[in-house]
């Protein structure tokens, strides 16, 4: 390989995907897709995804423009250009962006706001490249609706649906509390898991305000709710419903 243009993208596959070098391999149409994306400025993403090899010794990743496809457990990750100047070995680490999708686009793009965008651009008091008038309310809006899309369960697509098995979605502690509040709110939901997710908010109510701020919490004020969580634990377990609390 004497495009050490080539080497940088191979390098980051590699790490990113944790394959041995001894091991990586792909295939004609991957190295045409990344010939194509180095030296075409109007290709703007290429995307890596591991392919199942017959070989059980190779790893086989293949390369293909733009993000046409992405499947939920599959390894990915992408290049994206941010200008259509060409791409050398000396510039193309500063403007090229690698990045990479993990359980579904809506999950990837969640934890990107809420642990890369929100803290940069919303709760920093100290950025210097702020957003602009109602971009930030737009942002925190984003953030709150893909939280609530994703606990209503992403195997349902429809906004007044919900799924009371798929928990993934609850992703910090004050999640639990509004999955529960959400579900008994539902429209369309029967009457039996209305009235579970009813017993379930109601015994989580004392303890809501404290989980919305926990982050913030001292220890010592940690300390001090830990009395209060041990209680709505065991009224969450001595709910009188079927199915029972999920463990």
């Amino acid at each position: 390989m004497n495009d050490p243009r080539k080497e940088y993208v191979v390098q980051c596959i590699i790490s990113v995907l944790n394959i041995p070098r001894t091991e990586f391999r792909s295939d004609t149409k991957s190295n045409a897709a990344l010939e194509k994306f180095l030296d075409n400025p109007s290709e703007k993403v290429l995307q890596a995804t591991e392919q199942n090899s017959a070989e059980t010794a190779k790893r086989t990743v293949h390369l293909q423009i733009g993000l046409t496809s992405y499947t939920d457990g599959v390894p990915e990750m992408h290049f994206i250009k941010t200008s259509y100047e060409p791409l050398t070995e000396e510039n193309i680490s500063n403007l090229v962006i690698v990045s990479s999708l993990r359980m579904s686009p809506v999950r990837s793009l969640f934890y990107n706001i809420r642990e890369v965008f929100m803290p940069l651009l919303v709760e920093s008091t100290e950025s210097e490249q702020g957003l602009e008038g109602r971009l930030t309310d737009c942002l925190v809006e984003l953030d709150a609706g893909l939280n609530a899309s994703l606990r209503r369960g992403l195997r349902n697509r429809a906004a007044t649906e919900f799924d009371d098995t798929d928990l993934s979605g609850i992703v910090t502690p004050i999640d639990e509390v509004r999955f529960w509040d959400d579900l008994k709110s539902t429209s369309g939901a029967n009457e039996a898991s209305v009235g579970r997710a009813s017993k379930f908010s109601e015994a989580l109510a004392p303890i809501a305000s404290e989980l919305d701020d926990l982050p913030k919490k001292s220890f010592a004020q940690l300390s001090d709710l830990t009395d209060n969580l041990n209680d709505a634990i065991d009224t969450l377990w001595n709910c009188d419903v079927t199915p029972a609390y999920p463990a």
